[in-house]
């Protein structure tokens, strides 16, 4: 009735239940499909941006972005997972599934599904493939280091790299501004612990170059 609709949106309480048959529910499955589509339409045509950027950087016009793996790190999705069906919740915090959990026929069934996990633009990042115990974390992984990478330069646990760079770029600015790296302990201690606890292994550590920040 109005008195539960009312609790659903204006009830001061951290965590609301909403039950997923309830009229809702419903409406707000919808919505976060909706929600979902708009942000895979987003990266599509950043893409696709892109692609048009290195095609007059290099003058190949016939040069051509592949996506390895879409991902979000803001959802709610019905999974089925360890042989129970529930609802997942994962906010900043990206989903992560082993070769045992991908289909037969599935392009990363021999490896794990590939996830890029941030760093910072003075700091490396990583690109990780899931491991078959990520279902005890119900299949998430970070999302990102940034955090934890502010947390140890606060505590002066990282050193600057006097050999790497990256040129920031901003919009209105008239040339980029230089950033010095830092050491990695941050993003490693972060893919350490993924990898202790059989979530997720590392790839590749990407080093970065450039960025544009809004």
């Amino acid at each position: 009735g109005m008195r539960r609709r009312w609790d659903y949106h204006f009830r001061k309480q951290e965590y609301v239940a909403v039950p997923a048959e309830s009229d809702e529910g419903r409406r707000l499955a919808l919505t976060l499909k909706i929600a979902a589509n708009y942000g895979y339409a987003n990266r599509v045509a950043v893409t696709g941006l892109i692609q048009e950027a290195f095609r007059r950087a290099t003058t190949r016009h016939d040069l051509t972005l592949s996506i390895i793996a879409d991902l979000s790190h803001n959802t709610i999705i019905r999974e089925r997972i360890k042989g129970e069906h529930l609802w997942v919740h994962r906010h900043n915090a990206a989903r992560v599934v082993g070769p045992a959990g991908l289909a037969g026929d599935h392009p990363w069934k021999a490896i794990g599904q590939p996830v890029m996990v941030p760093g910072t633009n003075r700091t490396s990042s990583f690109v990780i493939v899931g491991r078959d115990c990520a279902e005890g974390s119900l299949l998430s992984v970070d999302h990102g280091a940034g955090r934890t990478v502010a947390r140890f330069e606060q505590e002066g646990l990282l050193t600057p790299l006097p050999d790497r760079f990256t040129r920031k770029y901003s919009y209105g600015a008239p040339a980029p501004q230089i950033l010095q790296h830092l050491s990695d302990g941050a993003i490693d201690e972060v893919m350490s612990v993924a990898a202790q606890g059989g979530i997720a292994a590392p790839a590749a550590r990407l080093r970065p170059i450039a960025v544009l920040k809004a």
